[in-house]
C-alpha cells in the first residue's frame, strides 16, 4: 500500500465523522485487547464505525468488543462489506446499527466444534441436533410404515397389538445402531456452547426472534444471510450510505481480501486519519515471530489444549476460505512500519 492509497482511505474514513476501525480475521481475546489499545490512541469522535470481516471465532471476544464499543461511543455502526459469520454476526448485531453492502453476508450463530481425530477440521454444533431430529422423524415414520404394511399384507389376520410389536422390533433394529453412535457428552458440550452465544445475544439486547432464527432456522454454518433477509428479523439493519460505500471502494482498492477475512494473524487498525502504509497484523504475532513473549506486546497468549475453554474459544470458528483469498490482507500488510 502506497502513502497515496493510505491517504485516500484516511479521507474516506474522515468523511464519516467517526472513529473508523478495521478488523479482519478470526475474533479472539487478542483482537479485543488490540482494539482497545488502538482506541486509546486514536479516539477523537463520539461515533464509531467498525468495518468487520471475519469467519467467526471466540464468542467471549465478540461480546467483550461489542460491550467495549457501546460503552465508549454514543453510536456504533458495524459495516459489513463481505464475509461476517457466527461470532462476527453476534458482534455486528450487538452494535447500534448494521450497515451491509451488496456483498455483505451474516451467518447463523451455530458453534463450531473440533471433530474427534481430525486435524484442523471443525463441524457445526447444529449437526448433532439435526441428526437427532432426523432420527426421531425416521423412527416414527418407520414404525408407522411397518405397522400399516403388516396389517394390510396379513389381510387383517394379524391383530393391531401383534403388528405393533413387530413394527417396534423392526424399527429398533433399524435405528438403534445409529442412535448408539451419538455421543451424549459431546451433545451436552455442544448444547452448552450454543447457549453461550444465546446468553451473550440477550445481554446485547438482540431481539429474541433474531436469536431464535439465527440459532435454529438455518441448515448450514456458511448459510448466506444478506441484507434483504437480515431485514426480516433485524430492525437495525440497513444498506450502506454513499459515504460508507466510498469507504468500501477505497479499502477494496488497496486490500483485495476486504470481502473475506484475513487468512493470517488478523488485522486491527484505525482508518481515520490514515496517511500512509500503516496497516499491519496484530503485534502479538509480530512479537512472537521475533521470539519475544506475548506479554511484551501487551497481549494474552491464545488458549491451548482440548479443554472446555478451548471449545468456547472455538465458538463460531471456521477455517477461512483460503483458496478464494488469493492475495490476502496479510500480504498487503507486510512491510508496513507504523500503526494508528
Amino acid at each position: 500500500m502506497t502513502d497515496d492509497q493510505g491517504a485516500a482511505i484516511g479521507r474516506a474514513a474522515e468523511a464519516l465523522n467517526a472513529d473508523v476501525y478495521y478488523v479482519s480475521g478470526t475474533l479472539s481475546r487478542t483482537t479485543d485487547a488490540r482494539l482497545r489499545e488502538v482506541s486509546e490512541r486514536s479516539r477523537r469522535h463520539d461515533r464509531c464505525v467498525l468495518v468487520l470481516t471475519t469467519d467467526g471465532g471466540d464468542a467471549d471476544a465478540a461480546y467483550l468488543i461489542a460491550r467495549f464499543l457501546r460503552g465508549t461511543y454514543e453510536s456504533v455502526t458495524a459495516c459489513v462489506f463481505g464475509y461476517c459469520k457466527s461470532a462476527g454476526t453476534l458482534l455486528a448485531l450487538g452494535c447500534h446499527e448494521v450497515a451491509m453492502g451488496l456483498r455483505g453476508e451474516l451467518g447463523p450463530l451455530d458453534v463450531q466444534v473440533s471433530e474427534k481425530d481430525e486435524l484442523a477440521r471443525f463441524g457445526s454444533g447444529l449437526e448433532t441436533v439435526t441428526a437427532l431430529d432426523f432420527l426421531t422423524e425416521t423412527s416414527f415414520a418407520s414404525f408407522e410404515r411397518y405397522l400399516v404394511d403388516t396389517i394390510q399384507r396379513s389381510g387383517g389376520q394379524i391383530s393391531t397389538r401383534t403388528a405393533a410389536e413387530l413394527a417396534t422390533n423392526l424399527t429398533v433394529g433399524l435405528v438403534a445402531p445409529i442412535w448408539a453412535r451419538i455421543d451424549p457428552i459431546r451433545l451436552g458440550r455442544e448444547q452448552r456452547a450454543m447457549e453461550i452465544a444465546n446468553a451473550y445475544a440477550a445481554r446485547l439486547s438482540i431481539p429474541l426472534q433474531a436469536i431464535a432464527r439465527l440459532t435454529v432456522d438455518y441448515p448450514d454454518h456458511g448459510f448466506v444471510i444478506d441484507l434483504t433477509e437480515a431485514r426480516e428479523f433485524v430492525d437495525h439493519a440497513r444498506e450502506l450510505t454513499p459515504l460508507e460505500r466510498a469507504l468500501e471502494d477505497a479499502v477494496a482498492t488497496v486490500i483485495p481480501g476486504v470481502y473475506l477475512p484475513d487468512a493470517g494473524p488478523g488485522i486491527v487498525t484505525c482508518l481515520t486519519g490514515l496517511d500512509g502504509a500503516t496497516i499491519r497484523p496484530n503485534p502479538y504475532i509480530e512479537e512472537q515471530e521475533r521470539g519475544l513473549p506475548a506479554e511484551s506486546a501487551g497481549m494474552p497468549a491464545p488458549p491451548e489444549g482440548d479443554s472446555e475453554e478451548a471449545t468456547r474459544q472455538n465458538a463460531g470458528a471456521r477455517s477461512p476460505r483460503e483458496e478464494a483469498h488469493g492475495t490476502s490482507a496479510q500480504s498487503v500488510a507486510e512491510g508496513a512500519h507504523a500503526t494508528h
